[in-house]
């Protein structure tokens, strides 16, 4: 019987359509010439044709859609050229040795790869020769490869016995170093910065704990035994999320650190039927026979409906109000007609490569894309003609934008490819430095600096302004608990403090008010009183005010006033001119705002006499 079934299947497979039906019933079909596959039908009928060479190269693909992708070959049947659907070519070269060694792009960028490891010999003398006990090699030399941009920057891989990447070295050289186990699973990788992330597995290979050193944050997981799937999850606070399965291996409850439980329900073939969130609200979903989803009802019994063409695509998609939405379909799948509700129809259209060409609105107004040999968008038109151009280095980073104004944007990058400089209209450059994992450190416009600071685990820890004259000096920290939630942002005058639950859900926001928000600065100033400081609340009270003067009170210094002195006051107040000066409170029958009594602010920034006798304020307004 078993050399019966082989026979049997070696004859279908050699001559006759081979078909492959998958769970829903859907079937795809294979036909075969010289052994060799020469067409797959899929289920919507469609048929793609490869042909091969005579020496059984396989030579080109042609889609649906007569679109085609050719290969050549040289005598040991390695690929060297690749021609596109839109006749752009891609050449590879290897080495002496038969290793990839280069790619040329279709606008000639090259893309090359080194090895500094020739061929050696395996040694089994000593029995060894497994994967987790490779047999030595003799006459080996350091395992390296280094990949060559379209810039020519370089990094740099060291590889184990097994080809593993164990230490990388960037084009600002910047190391990375692995550290495996005998399977191959990394144990330990520390990353340019010194940061150290340690991994532990079990004998499968599953990840049980992953710590973080640097804030001492572990994750830890555990398993089932037949799917290997993870059962729970343990993070750095503590908090478990706990998951449990049916015998097939979907999830049923997931159950959070608050004991908040998402139930989900399943068919024979294991589609999702419902879930139940912790408040017991349930969506539902159903099917077709095939598999493909038909309805999605939500807690508030609202449903949505979808139909399919015959090659699986949505074809309609109705809502809650009964609302269609239509969509139709090239032979390659792509969406080239939406008609909304309304009847209105966005018509789309591609190129051989499946790049967007036009985008046709419901008003027939089209925007169209042009794109250059590596399919990247050269230019967007607009309906009303409008252009605006893209220009790209050889690794793909945009370094000009050619607005529809006739105005240059102009992009430069480092040698790992991050953006170190914007240079608008008029030489108008921001620049941009980071550090050693990428997070960004600097941002010098013309008119501020802004410096940023990160702990190993790169979380933000400062801001700092550097007090420009359009910028006031501020500097914000931050603070966090080890599930990188944040815990505190002190300013200069008061900490804010956040806490947080067990599913780490923001819970509390405390702004202390021991202390203003902002310390206000006062001054005396009048027409017969010369502009002086208010350095305490209790001068304040005793200031000889005279008989035209005003009281100011402000976050920062006013053009007007030349040097500050900051006042202690422990709250801001506002104060009503009279003899003594006598503090305002809420609720009285005088309004104390920016300005003067009648509520105008002209005078508040002037300090003029004109505004005398009835200013006095904290920095925005009392109350």
């Amino acid at each position: 019987m078993e050399g019966e079934f082989q026979r049997g299947f070696r004859k279908n497979w050699c001559q006759a359509p081979f078909t492959i039906t998958d769970p829903t019933g859907q079937v795809t079909t294979l036909a075969y010439s010289g052994g060799k596959v020469s067409s797959v039908t899929d289920p919507a009928g469609r048929v793609t044709q490869l042909e091969y060479d005579a020496s059984g190269n396989l030579q080109r693909v042609r889609g649906a859609d007569a679109t085609a992708v050719t290969f050549t070959y040289d005598a040991q049947h390695r690929l060297i050229r690749r021609t596109d659907a839109r006749n752009q070519v891609f050449q590879y070269r290897y080495d002496a040795a038969g290793r990839f060694a280069e790619a040329t792009l279709p606008d000639g960028a090259t893309r090359a790869l080194a090895s500094s490891q020739t061929v050696a010999v395996p040694n089994f003398t000593t029995g060894q020769g497994t994967a987790g006990n490779p047999a030595p090699l003799s006459a080996t030399s350091l395992n390296r490869a280094t990949f060559t941009d379209a810039k020519a920057q370089a990094t740099t891989f060291e590889l184990d016995a097994l080809s593993r990447v164990t230490k990388q070295t960037d084009a600002l050289s910047r190391v990375t170093t692995i550290t495996r186990n005998a399977q191959g699973n990394p144990t330990q990788i520390t990353r340019p910065n010194g940061a150290v992330t340690v991994m532990t597995y079990d004998a499968k290979g599953n990840l049980l704990t992953a710590t973080e050193q640097a804030i001492n944050a572990t994750t830890t997981f555990t398993y089932e035994p037949t799917f290997n799937q993870v059962t729970s999850i343990r993070d750095p606070k503590g908090n478990l999320t706990q998951i449990a399965y049916d015998a097939k291996g979907n999830p049923l409850t997931i159950t959070d650190a608050l004991n908040q439980v998402t139930t989900s329900t399943y068919n024979p073939q294991g589609l999702l039927l419902t879930t139940k969130d912790a408040l017991n609200q349930t969506t539902s979903f159903t099917y077709d026979a095939l598999g493909r989803l038909l309805t999605t009802t939500d807690p508030l019994a609202r449903t949505t409906t979808l139909t399919y063409d015959a090659a699986g695509n949505v074809a309609t998609s109705t809502d809650a109000l009964t609302r269609v939405t239509t969509f139709t379909y090239d032979v390659r799948n792509r969406l080239t007609q939406l008609t909304d509700p309304n009847a209105g129809i966005t018509r789309y259209a591609y190129d051989g490569n499946g790049n967007l060409l036009t985008v046709t609105d419901v008003k027939n107004q089209a925007t169209t894309f042009a794109y250059d040999s590596r399919n990247r968008l050269l230019s967007t038109t607009d309906p009303l003609g409008k252009v605006e151009t893209y220009t790209y280095d050889g690794n793909d980073n945009l370094t000009k934008r050619h607005t529809p104004k006739g105005d240059d944007i102009l992009f430069a990058y480092d040698a790992v490819n991050q953006l170190v400089s914007k240079t608008l209209p008029g030489t108008q450059v921001t620049s941009y430095a980071y550090d050693l994992v990428g997070n960004l450190t600097t941002v010098v416009d013309p008119d501020s600096v802004l410096a940023m600071s990160y702990d190993q685990a790169n979380r933000l820890l400062s801001v700092k302004t550097d007090g420009s004259p359009n910028q006031p000096a501020v500097t914000l920290g931050y603070g966090y608990d080890p599930n990188g939630n944040r815990l505190t942002l002190p300013d200069p005058v008061q900490i804010t403090s956040y806490s947080y639950d067990a599913v780490n859900r923001l819970q509390s926001l405390t702004q202390p008010h021991a202390r203003p928000p902002r310390c206000p600065r006062c001054w005396l100033h009048g027409s017969a009183t010369a502009a002086r400081s208010i350095p305490s609340e209790a001068n304040m009270a005793r200031s000889n005010w005279g008989p035209r003067s005003t009281a100011v009170c402000a976050i920062r210094p006013l053009p007007s006033m030349g040097s500050m002195t900051t006042c202690s006051f422990p709250i801001p107040r506002c104060w009503i001119v009279s003899a003594p000066p006598r503090p305002w409170t809420p609720g009285s029958s005088r309004r104390c705002r920016w300005g003067r009594r009648d509520g105008s602010s002209a005078g508040a920034t002037r300090l003029s006499a004109k505004a005398s006798r009835w200013l006095c304020c904290k920095t925005v307004r009392c109350n």
